[in-house]
């Protein structure tokens, strides 16, 4: 009678017949051979055939290190950038002294983050309710979401499901503040702020406005950094309210922000740019042109004490709004002067273009 095969012995040599067309002796030898068949498959672009060797040699070794990294490059390649993106850190976690330099499609991807979202999901694991687990947990969420959308916008399959994640992730956290009856607002203003993120880049913008009024309501103001942080969600709160066609309220929120009185200098310039845009929309040019100025203003006055190129580079950008094209071209000149980047340079040319077009 014949003796019964081990399942997972039965499962290497099927595996290396299939992968390596040999079969070999014990899972080390199956994973080796089978990675590197796949590596020399993606060397020749043979996509699919590598992916299928390096999940084989995963599925021998799960602490390949090395294989997590390949079938990362392969999964890349084929469009799989989520997956892709989970295998980089995956394989940076087995193996530290892997260097990261072999991102995706020769970006710096996130793979900290996705690494962030792991260490948090363990964390969780051993305690349901460990509230720091759950911010780290949004967070990372958050910022995979984010690069994957920036790279990759075509992809929303990928990046999307990662912002509903990061939701779900601040409404947990809120849910078990509520039930340990927390109610130190800086314990509770991340997860608003985070799940108002998400929500926003889900579409859902009254529920992240929402979010946005909760996190304003809480939010001290004692400090220059609780001020800062309360314009920051303002001005979250007004772009939201713009892109729902809420120009008054929008512009409400942007000269909320303008009028505060911090206990030291707050940079305005950025919001009083954003409120000179909403008045051009509402056909109110004067208005706008007196916001631009009063940025230019701004501007100026950070430049008599900190006289930095990219204040002079902002500066001038705001001028060229206001089609004063003389003005913009001497701060691009001091700028490409002692900065003379390529896209500097290209910024000065445009500038002086149209100053020659106006005459």
């Amino acid at each position: 009678m014949m003796k019964s095969v081990n399942s997972r012995t039965f499962t290497l040599l099927v595996i290396a017949i299939l992968c390596v067309g040999i079969p070999l002796a014990n899972a080390s030898d199956v994973a080796n051979s089978a990675y590197e068949k796949g590596k020399a498959l993606a060397d020749r672009k043979q996509w699919q055939e590598s992916l299928k060797c390096l999940d084989e040699a995963i599925a021998a070794n799960p602490k390949y290190g090395l294989a997590f990294k390949e079938r990362s490059l392969v999964h890349d390649a084929l469009g799989h950038h989520l997956l892709a993106l989970q295998d980089i850190a995956h394989a940076g976690e087995l193996d530290p002294t892997l260097e990261p330099e072999w991102h995706l499609s020769g970006r710096a991807a996130p793979w900290m983050d996705q690494q962030g979202v792991d260490s948090s999901l363990r964390a969780l694991e051993k305690n349901a309710n460990d509230v720091t687990a759950m911010q780290s947990l949004a967070s990372s969420y958050l910022a995979v979401a984010s690069h994957l959308k920036m790279h990759y916008p075509q992809d929303k399959a990928d990046w999307l499901p990662q912002y509903q994640l990061a939701v779900d992730a601040g409404s947990r956290a809120l849910e078990a503040l509520k039930l340990q009856h927390v109610k130190e607002a800086y314990s509770i203003l991340p997860f608003y702020n985070l799940r108002a993120r998400g929500l926003a880049e889900l579409g859902k913008a009254n529920e992240a406005i929402a979010d946005y009024t909760s996190a304003i309501e809480l939010m001290p103001r004692k400090s220059l950094r609780d001020f800062a942080n309360v314009a920051s969600l303002y001005g979250d709160r007004a772009e939201l309210r713009a892109k729902q066609g809420e120009l008054n309220k929008a512009i409400d929120d942007y000269t909320t922000i303008i009028d505060m009185k911090p206990p030291s200098p707050l940079d305005r310039e950025v919001y009083y740019i954003a409120r000179a845009e909403l008045w051009v929309k509402k056909n109110e040019p004067s208005k706008s042109a007196k916001d631009l100025h009063a940025a230019i203003d701004s501007y100026t006055q950070r430049i008599s004490t900190t006289p930095y190129p990219w204040i002079y580079e902002l500066r001038a950008n705001v001028y060229a709004q206001l089609n004063e094209y003389d003005k913009a071209v001497a701060d691009m000149k001091l700028v490409v002067a002692k900065e003379p980047t390529s896209g500097r340079r290209d910024k000065l040319s445009k500038f002086e273009k149209r100053l020659k077009e106006r005459g």
